[in-house]
């Protein structure tokens, strides 16, 4: 089972809100997959051939109102070194998420109002 959703507000680096919530049946501990919707066109007509979502960044839901949900990163990013955390004595660095388009890095994923979202549950060992 899977629920449709939206971005309703980016919270911070790691947090976004979500406009459905336990109404839907969204509880904590589900997974939201945020994408992009790109638009395909011919490249020889023009012509719209259809639009493709690509994900971008999942998010687990720790936050269930009736109406909203949040939930924040939760995957490791590599580095190009990526024992470099390790030798500053850091933890691993968690995806982030950014409003601002000109301020995405190698860790951090823009993210904008409205983006569309699936929720699903999270997959069991036994199911991985």
């Amino acid at each position: 089972m899977s629920l449709d959703g939206k971005v309703a507000a980016v919270l911070g680096p790691q947090a976004a809100a979500l406009n459905i919530g336990g109404d839907a049946g969204v509880e904590t501990e589900d997974i939201a997959t945020v994408y992009d919707v790109v638009q395909i066109k011919d490249p020889d007509t023009g012509d719209m051939l259809g639009e493709v979502r690509v994900p971008k960044v999942r998010l687990r839901i720790y936050i269930v109102q009736p109406r909203l949900s949040i939930g924040r990163t939760y995957e490791i990013v590599a580095q190009e070194e990526p024992s470099m955390w390790l030798l500053q004595g850091s933890s691993q660095p968690l995806q982030r998420i950014t409003e601002n388009q000109d301020a995405t890095d190698w860790r951090s994923i823009y993210v904008k109002v409205g983006d569309p979202v699936i929720i699903s549950k999270p997959q069991t060992k036994a199911e991985s």
